[in-house]
């Protein structure tokens, strides 16, 4: 039994289609002795422009002549293919984004496309420590114990020590490798015809998630952003903030002002705001969170049960700038609805307004679960 340990460096992910500079390998037994290792160097073929600056100057352990005198990645290809076809387990950290960058290339150079099955180190580590939180290489070295190849960022380094690891947890588990994957069956994915199957689900899940939101069915009564059972509309809302654009131009009844609506309202309102954002866009204007930074400030009376007011701190925060000196105009809801030209009826009666902004591939992520697939 051979086990295939790979990394890859990449020169440029533009465009979501990486360019590989360094292809690292270990192959080891199945008692995880090293059979052979190395580091494929590789021209990336790329324009002086195309080249991430910041991953030459801060991740890749080479100059970059080093990379543009070497050959390009068909001059490679058939001892990538050969190492992959020759392992009976092919495993890496994140490897998912490495087999990406792998069809990227054969794509680009047409070349005949690997077919394979490969399992992700990451996620049988958290798996073994019980967490979902993404964990790097070195910080499993780290809290593994183990004292791996120090060279950091280097591909054969990496696939060295992302080796180490496993090997480790195996070790600690008393277990064979098949029966981590049994027990880990979210580390096993899949490429076909340059199509990897965790990116297919990604992108389902995601048109799935786009369908519900645009329905905007909201006959539990959850149309807030605290529910759990709506937890999704806060960070919806937040994405929307970032990326609302024009719809339908209207006649400036907005028009350069910046404006905010108390937390009483938002809170509460989902759809609503979803609806007072795209129409202030509309209007020319823009919705800001903060407060203090407004022209116009909307506030919204509400009541716990017992008849106590619900206190908004970003009220509070309009209140001492005014007192500071800043000019905002304070407007109760109905007011601001006037001046909007609609009536609450009205707004409660529209639906929810077109997302498709925050899921455009130059949307503004604050948020990876709005992502997009590189391949989408």
């Amino acid at each position: 039994m051979n086990y295939l340990f790979f990394d890859c460096e990449f020169a440029s992910c533009k465009g979501g289609q990486e360019k590989i500079c360094e292809f690292g390998y270990v192959m080891v037994d199945e008692n995880f002795k090293v059979l052979y290792k190395g580091n494929i160097i590789i021209n990336p073929n790329i324009k002086n422009a195309d080249w991430d600056w910041y991953a030459l100057k801060k991740i890749l352990t080479r100059r970059k002549e080093q990379y543009e005198n070497m050959l390009l990645f068909p001059a490679y290809y058939k001892k990538i293919a050969a190492l992959i076809q020759n392992a009976n387990f092919i495993l890496g950290h994140t490897i998912e984004a490495d087999v990406h960058a792998l069809n990227c290339e054969f794509q680009r150079y047409n070349l005949p496309c690997l077919n394979f099955d490969f399992f992700d180190i990451k996620e049988m580590y958290k798996s073994y420590n019980d967490t979902k939180k993404s964990v790097s290489v070195e910080n499993i070295l780290s809290e593994l114990g183990i004292k791996g190849d120090a060279n950091k960022h280097d591909a054969e380094a990496d696939a060295y020590n992302t080796m180490l690891e496993l090997k480790t947890i195996l070790e600690k588990l008393e277990f064979k490798l098949e029966e981590m994957i049994e027990l880990c069956p979210g580390a096993k994915d899949h490429t076909e015809n340059l199509i990897i199957d965790s990116r297919v689900k990604a992108e389902q899940a995601r048109a799935e998630r786009q369908e519900v939101m645009l329905k905007g069915d909201y006959s539990d009564g959850s149309n807030d952003m605290l529910s759990m059972r709506r937890r999704c509309n806060k960070k919806t809302f937040a994405q929307f903030l970032d990326n609302v654009e024009v719809t339908k131009p209207g006649s400036g009844k907005c028009e350069g002002k910046k404006i905010s609506i108390s937390i009483n309202y938002e809170c509460k309102y989902f759809k609503e705001m979803m609806n007072l954002v795209q129409m202030i866009k509309n209007e020319g204007g823009e919705f800001v969170l903060n407060g203090s930074e407004a022209d116009i400030f909307v506030a919204f009376a509400s009541y716990h049960e017992d008849g106590t007011p619900w206190v908004c701190n970003r009220e509070k925060c309009v209140d001492i700038a005014i007192s500071e000196g800043k000019q905002i105009q304070k407007l109760s809801f109905e007011e601001f609805l006037s001046m909007l030209g609609i009536t609450n009826e009205e707004l409660e009666n529209m639906p929810l307004p077109s997302i498709e902004c925050i899921f455009k591939k130059d949307a503004i992520i604050k948020d990876k679960k709005f992502k997009k697939p590189k391949n989408a």
